[in-house]
């Protein structure tokens, strides 16, 4: 598995099981790997389009973002790529699954920082700005 971030998260992305490491500010991953079975774009923004690159041809691009580009999905079934949009909808059973991982420990989610309930504005600037090494999270009292 080859995981993208910068630099400084490395270690972080390494421990959430990456093989191997980019350094997303100072090597564009679509010149640094090629032929991947299964791309997994999470950052959404202009990654998507980039990311068709990536694949082998038959091979899969999974986007996390809701926005769904046209030319992307074109470009892709020009490659014979498998290409899907990953939306998670929660549901009893599959929160229920999430809380029995967590509770086993092989669940283990990153929080960056949690801002009270009433700071909720300011948690949104906080992710809006980037940065952000994992959750957000807001506190209910």
């Amino acid at each position: 598995m080859i995981g993208t971030a910068s630099a400084a998260k490395h270690g972080l992305v390494r421990s959430l099981g990456a093989d191997e490491l980019i350094d997303c500010r100072s090597t564009d991953f679509t010149q640094a790997v090629q032929d991947g079975d299964v791309v997994f774009d999470t950052a959404g923004r202009d990654y998507a389009p980039r990311s068709v690159q990536v694949p082998r041809d038959g091979g899969r691009l999974v986007t996390l973002s809701p926005a769904q580009d046209p030319e992307v999905i074109a470009d892709a079934r020009a490659r014979g790529l498998s290409y899907d949009w990953n939306a998670v909808e929660p549901d009893h059973a599959g929160l229920r699954a999430l809380a029995a991982l967590a509770a086993e420990g092989s669940l283990r989610p990153v929080v960056d920082t949690v801002f009270p309930l009433d700071e909720a504005a300011k948690a949104h600037a906080y992710g809006e700005a980037g940065g952000a090494t994992g959750k957000i999270v807001l506190s209910v009292p």
